[in-house]
C-alpha cells in the first residue's frame, strides 16, 4: 500500500474515529486498555452473541497511532466469530513484530506494517488488539457472576479453607446454560446466602483468573446471610464454607480475591444498572 494511502486512512481513523463514545447498555462489557508510559487509556464496549462479535464500541484518550488503530480494529472485527477475531489479532501481532503474517485478513490494518521501524509507536498499535484478545481468550474458558454486598462498613464474603489454604471469595458462582450474568448471581446468593438481592452496578470483569467472573455491586432486599445449597451440603474441615463480614478497613489484612472490585464498588466505579 502506499504511503501516502496509509497516511489518509490512519488520519481519517483518528479525526473521525468509528463507533466513538459508548452505548452504557447492560448487554455491553467493558474491557479497559491502557498505556502506563504515555496518556492512552481506553474503554472498549463489546457485545458478543453466540459466539460472535455482535457490536464494538469504545471511548477515551490516546495518540493518532493508538486511537485510529482502534477504530479500524472495531470495523475490521464486528461480525467476526471469537475464534476468527483471535486469529485476526494474532496476524496483527505478528506484523507489528516484524514476522510473517496473513496480510490478506487485515484489511485496512495493513496501514501499521511500517510501525516496527518506531518502536515507541509498537505499544501505542498494539495496545486495543492486545488488550481485547485477552477478553476473547476468556472468553473461552469458564465465565461466573460474584456479588459485592455492604453491610454498613461491613462487606459479605465467603471464608475458605481448602488444602490447607485459608482465603476469602466474593459470593456467588458459574453460569449455568441459558442463565444471564444477573439470573446468576441472583440465583447463586439465593442458594448460598439464603438471601434476595438487587443489581445496583455492574462493576467489570476480572479476566486473569481461571474462571472469567463478572462483578455486581448489589444490596440484599429480602432474608439473613445464612450458609446453603451445595456450600452447606460440602461443608467440611478440608473444604470449609462460611459467611463472614470483614470491616472493609481490615481486607488488606487477608487473602480476599476480588478485593478490586470491593474498591470500585466502595467508590462507586460502576455502571448503572437498569
Amino acid at each position: 500500500m502506499d504511503n501516502n494511502i496509509k497516511r489518509t486512512i490512519i488520519l481519517d481513523n483518528y479525526e473521525n474515529p468509528y463507533n466513538k463514545g459508548l452505548t452504557n447498555d447492560k448487554d455491553y462489557c467493558i474491557v479497559n486498555a491502557n498505556n502506563e508510559s504515555c496518556i492512552d487509556n481506553f474503554d472498549l464496549e463489546i457485545k458478543v452473541e453466540n459466539n460472535v462479535i455482535k457490536d464494538m464500541h469504545f471511548d477515551g484518550e490516546g495518540c493518532a497511532i493508538s486511537t485510529s488503530s482502534t477504530s479500524i480494529m472495531l470495523k475490521l472485527l464486528i461480525g467476526k466469530t471469537i475464534d476468527e477475531a483471535i486469529k485476526i489479532i494474532e496476524e496483527y501481532e505478528k506484523m507489528i513484530d516484524e514476522k510473517e503474517y496473513d496480510e490478506n485478513i487485515l484489511e485496512e490494518a495493513i496501514v501499521y506494517s511500517d510501525v516496527y521501524k518506531q518502536p515507541s509507536r509498537k505499544k501505542c498499535a498494539l495496545l486495543s488488539y492486545v488488550n481485547l484478545k485477552k477478553y476473547l481468550l476468556s472468553l473461552k474458558k469458564r465465565i461466573g457472576a460474584r456479588a459485592v454486598i455492604f453491610d454498613g462498613d461491613k462487606v459479605y464474603l465467603m471464608f475458605r479453607r481448602k488444602k490447607g489454604k485459608e482465603y476469602y471469595v466474593l459470593p456467588g458462582g458459574g453460569v449455568e446454560i441459558g442463565e444471564t450474568l444477573e439470573d446468576t448471581v441472583k440465583r447463586e446468593l439465593k442458594e448460598e446466602f439464603s438471601v434476595d438481592i438487587k443489581i445496583i452496578g455492574y462493576l467489570g470483569t476480572d479476566v486473569n483468573d481461571p474462571v472469567i467472573n463478572h462483578f455486581f455491586h448489589c444490596e440484599i432486599l429480602n432474608g439473613t446471610p445464612i450458609l446453603g445449597g451445595e456450600e452447606l451440603e460440602n461443608n467440611s474441615e478440608d473444604n470449609y464454607y462460611e459467611i463472614r463480614e470483614l470491616n472493609i478497613n481490615d481486607i488488606d489484612n487477608y487473602t480476599v480475591y476480588g478485593k478490586e472490585m470491593i474498591i470500585k464498588a466502595l467508590n462507586k466505579d460502576y455502571k448503572d444498572y437498569v
